[in-house]
């Protein structure tokens, strides 16, 4: 008499069980329409992350820890319309101290350099300065601090400050990750941003049918709209696609599709 409840535990169980990757790749094409405008632009990105260590999901295939603690190197490849993009970068964890740099190459303008210098206060907080923009005339400095608060299981609130050397630009950002019952979740994000007294407060949610398969869609008051899903195929291919309004200015559309392969 008790047979199918065991076998319906079991499958939950089975889909809350997590995977764990070392490397992440994406292939992208993204199109930014701009209304009665002939700046329309298509993008092309290919990137890749590769960490020392094996990272676990926390039951999403795309869902990772809010603070990282694994050393990693990536880059990135990018063609817009007739101009290259190419970044390299990494990020060490030597003990509690973070070191991370990256390089940036565009050939049709400056190259710069991206430097981060951080300590590790737990597994579940950090402090860093990050510089961007290095050796061009546009760079700009900033302190971060990062927090999760763990809830039950892998449940969490995340929480995230960044604040310009200048003192004009600051942001939070907070995040919840959560699961449903069945084997479902549920992320919910936000983000208030003071751009020198100007403020803009974006929310984003994705609702997880599985481990597999998501649709997502987020809102903020500088007008933008954005709807989208994800679905893997196994547990190493993944299908991203997007589309985004922009209303704040010219009317834009950005329509984004992406493949993901981690192992």
């Amino acid at each position: 008499m008790r047979t199918l409840p065991l076998i319906g535990l079991t499958l939950v169980c089975s889909l809350a069980q997590a995977e764990s990757y070392q490397s992440f790749t994406e292939l992208s094409q993204q199109r930014i329409d701009v209304t009665n405008s002939n700046a329309d632009t298509d993008i092309t990105t290919l990137s890749s992350i590769y960490y020392v260590g094996r990272r676990q999901t926390l039951g999403p295939l795309d869902q990772l820890s809010y603070i990282n603690t694994t050393s990693y190197i990536n880059g990135a490849y990018s063609r817009v319309e007739d101009n290259d993009v190419l970044a390299l970068g990494g990020k060490a964890f030597i003990d509690q101290i973070i070191a991370g740099a990256t390089l940036v190459s565009v050939d049709d303008g400056d190259d710069y350099a991206n430097g981060t210098l951080g300590y590790l206060i737990s597994n579940n907080a950090l402090v860093q300065i990050e510089g961007t923009g290095m050796g061009t005339s546009d760079d700009n400095y900033y302190v971060t601090g990062k927090y999760t608060h763990n809830l039950q299981g892998n449940d969490y609130i995340g929480a995230t400050l960044r604040i310009d050397d200048s003192l004009d630009h600051q942001t939070l950002g907070v995040k919840y990750f959560g699961m449903l019952p069945s084997g479902r979740y549920l992320v919910g994000e936000a983000a208030l941003k003071n751009n020198d007294g100007d403020l803009d407060l974006g929310i984003k949610g994705k609702y997880y049918f599985n481990a597999y398969t998501g649709v997502f869609a987020g809102i903020s008051t500088e007008e933008t709209y954005e709807i989208g899903a994800s679905h893997y195929f196994t547990p190493n291919i993944a299908l991203i696609g997007s589309y985004q309004s922009l209303q704040n200015g010219p009317d834009t559309n950005v329509y984004s599709v992406g493949v993901r392969f981690q192992m």
